[in-house]
């Protein structure tokens, strides 16, 4: 069975190319956190508990959402091909 991914810290997050997201209910507007300045000023051990956004606008605290890196796009169109088979369906139902 596979480990479990580890998200619990900024770095975790950069090491998985996972992003935080964060949202502003009064603005409605989302941002991307910057993970990667935070980590630059030494933050990258701090526990993502621990973060707390506000909004550049209106200064509401933001909500948080842990987003999984982007998966790469398909290389199919994902429909497939189907023999087609009539059924035999009774037509005298007497």
């Amino acid at each position: 069975m596979p480990s479990p991914i580890r998200l619990h810290t900024i770095k975790d997050l950069l090491d998985r190319n996972h992003t935080l997201q964060l949202y502003c209910l009064r603005c409605d507007r989302w941002r991307t956190a910057p993970l990667e300045r935070l980590t630059d000023r030494g933050l990258g051990a701090a526990p993502i508990r621990t973060l707390r956004f506000r909004c550049i606008r209106c200064g509401t605290p933001a909500q948080l959402q842990l987003r999984p890196p982007e998966l790469p796009a398909a290389a199919a169109t994902g429909w497939t091909a189907v023999e087609h088979r009539p059924w035999n369906i009774p037509t005298d139902f007497s």
